[in-house]
C-alpha cells in the first residue's frame, strides 16, 4: 500500500498534470540527499508498473550496467538476466523496450550519476531508445532521478540528448515550515516546532529521528550525542556519497565552518585553488543542494565583490556548532546515559537566534507576504559595508520596496520579552543607511517572544510579527 504524502503540493500538482497527458513524458527530479525523492516518487507512481533502477556508488560501467540487469528480475521474473553479461546500455535498454511496449510504465533510474559514472554516455544512449520505442508508448514516463543537482541541471536538464522531448523538471525542496508541522504533528508549539526546524531544517528523514515520544530537544540531544548516533554520522555520509566526485565541496564547507562568512577571494586562498571557474562551480553546486548560501547585500547585484558565502544548511551548522566540538567525549561514551548534558542551553539559544535570523532572509517573500507587499517590486536582504562584512555588524534584513518605502526587520529570537533596549541598537543601524529623503521607513520587530509593555507603549515599531503569525503563513 502506498503512504500518504504530506505537503509537497507544488510537486504533486506537476506530477498530476504530467500524468493527464496522453503522451510519454520524462521527469527530471533532483534535490540533496535524504530530502525524499525516492519516497515521494514509489509512493505517487506505485500503480503504474513502477520499474526501479538504482545506481550503486563506485561501481564501473560494466558493473552498473549488471547491476541494472540483474535489478530488472524483481519485475520480469527472467532467470536468463543473471547470466547476461553486457558492456552496453543499448542493451540494457532494448530489453525494456521490448517489455514496456503497452499499458501504463514507469522506468525510474535512480542515483542517474552513479548509474551514469558522472558521464554523458549513458544520456546518448537513452536518446537513441527513448526516439526509437519508449516515446512510442503514450503512457511511458522515464522517471531521471539524482542526488547530485550539478549533474542533473548541466548533464541531464541541459543534455542535447534529452532536449526538448516533453521534458519536465521538478527540484524536490526541503519541508517548509508548514509542512515541517503538518510532518511532525500537533503535539509541538510553535516555539518547539521553530526549535526543530532551525536546527535541523525541513529534511524529512532528519525529522524522523526527532519525532519520538520526548521532546524536540530531547529527541535532538539523543540522535547527536550518543555513540553512533544519528546526526553524530550523518556529516560524513553526506560526502561520502553525492558529493564524493570532488574533495573540494567537503573542504569548503569545513572552511565557511570555521570563518562562518567569507568572500570568495578569501576562500579561494583558505584553499589554495583559483578563484574562477572551477572554484565558481563548486560553489553552485553546494548553492544548488542546498547547503550553501551566497549573500549579497541589497543593494549590490549578483556580481558584487562584497558577497558573502556561509553555510546555509541548518543541520550542518548545528553539527559544527556542537556535535563536532563533542565528537572525542561522545565517543568514550561522556553523554551515553545523559546526552542532555552536552547540549548547554543558553548557548544553543543563543545560536538558534543567528539559525532565526538566517531563516528569516531565507523566507524574505513570506515576510513580505505577512507585511502585506507581496505583490509591490522590491529588493531585499542584509545590509552590511566592507568597513563591516560581518551580518550581526549590521541590518539582519531590510526590503528597498518601490513605492518609495524601505522596510527595516530587527530579527530577535529569544525566550525573555523584548525590552525598549532594542531601540537604541536599531536607530544606530538607521543611521548607518544613506536614505533619500523621499523614502519612507517602515520599522519591523520580528521576534519569538512578546515585546515588554513598556515597549508596547512607545509604539516604536510599525509592525511586530510573531512566531504565531509566521506558523500561520502558507509557505
Amino acid at each position: 500500500m502506498s503512504k500518504p504524502i504530506l505537503g509537497r503540493n507544488t510537486e504533486k500538482e506537476l506530477l498530476d498534470k504530467i500524468l493527464k497527458r496522453s503522451e510519454s513524458s520524462i521527469l527530471i527530479i533532483y534535490g540533496r540527499r535524504r530530502v525524499g525523492k525516492t519516497f515521494f516518487i514509489e509512493n505517487s507512481l506505485k500503480s503504474r508498473n513502477l520499474i526501479k533502477i538504482e545506481g550503486i556508488q563506485d561501481l564501473l560501467d560494466h558493473d552498473q550496467i549488471k547491476s541494472a540487469f540483474h535489478q530488472l528480475k524483481k519485475y520480469f521474473k527472467d532467470p536468463l538476466l543473471d547470466k547476461i553479461n553486457s558492456n552496453s546500455w543499448d542493451d540494457f535498454f532494448e530489453y525494456v523496450a521490448n517489455k514496456t511496449k503497452k499499458g501504463k510504465v514507469t522506468l525510474y533510474l535512480e542515483e542517474l550519476q552513479w548509474l551514469a559514472n558522472y558521464d554523458s554516455k549513458l544520456l546518448s544512449h537513452l536518446k537513441f531508445w527513448w526516439d526509437n520505442s519508449f516515446r512510442l508508448n503514450p503512457n511511458f514516463l522515464l522517471v531521471l532521478c539524482g542526488s547530485s543537482p550539478s549533474f542533473m541541471i548541466n548533464s541531464v536538464v541541459k543534455s542535447k540528448a534529452l532536449y526538448n522531448r516533453s521534458q519536465y523538471v521538478m527540484p524536490m525542496n526541503p519541508f517548509t515550515l508548514t509542512e515541517t508541522r503538518e510532518f511532525m504533528g500537533p503535539r509541538y508549539s510553535g516555539q518547539e516546532l521553530m526549535d526543530i526546524y532551525l536546527s535541523i531544517g525541513g529534511i524529512p528523514e532528519y525529522l524522523k529521528y526527532i519525532k519520538g515520544s520526548g521532546s524536540g530537544y530531547q529527541q535532538l540531544c539523543e540522535n547527536s550525542f550518543k555513540k553512533a548516533a544519528f546526526f553524530l554520522d550523518e556529516f560524513e555520509k553526506i560526502f561520502t556519497s553525492s558529493l564524493a566526485s570532488n574533495k573540494y565541496y567537503k573542504k569548503i564547507i569545513e572552511t565557511l565552518a570555521h570563518k562562518k562568512i567569507i568572500d570568495r577571494n578569501q576562500l579561494s586562498k583558505d584553499l589554495k585553488i583559483q578563484s574562477g571557474g572551477s572554484l565558481s562551480d563548486l560553489l553552485t553546486d553546494l548553492q544548488l543542494c542546498g547547503l550553501v548560501d551566497k549573500v549579497t547585500p541589497y543593494n549590490l547585484g549578483e556580481r558584487s565583490t562584497l558577497n558573502r558565502y556561509t553555510i546555509a544548511d541548518n543541520y550542518l551548522q548545528f553539527y559544527f556548532k556542537f556535535i563536532l566540538p563533542s565528537k572525542s567525549k561522545i565517543q568514550k561514551n561522556d553523554y551515553q546515559k545523559q546526552p542532555l548534558r552536552a547540549l548547554n542551553l543558553d548557548h544553543y539559544r543563543k545560536w538558534l537566534g543567528f539559525s532565526f535570523e538566517r531563516w528569516c532572509r531565507q523566507n524574505s517573500q513570506l515576510i513580505a507576504e505577512i507585511l502585506g507587499f507581496g505583490a509591490v517590486e522590491y529588493q531585499s536582504g542584509a545590509y552590511f559595508t566592507r568597513n563591516h562584512p560581518e551580518l550581526n555588524s549590521q541590518i539582519d534584513l531590510l526590503f528597498d520596496r518601490k513605492d518609495r518605502t524601505i522596510t527595516i526587520c530587527e530579527i530577535k529570537y529569544q525566550q525573555a520579552p523584548i525590552t525598549k533596549s532594542v531601540i537604541v541598537d536599531f536607530e544606530h543601524k538607521i543611521e548607518s543607511l544613506n536614505l533619500k529623503k523621499s523614502q519612507t521607513i517602515q520599522k519591523v520587530l520580528i521576534t519569538a517572544s512578546e515585546p515588554d509593555l513598556s515597549l508596547k507603549k512607545m509604539h516604536y515599531f510599525d509592525r511586530v510579527i510573531m512566531l504565531s503569525d509566521l506558523m500561520e503563513i502558507k509557505n
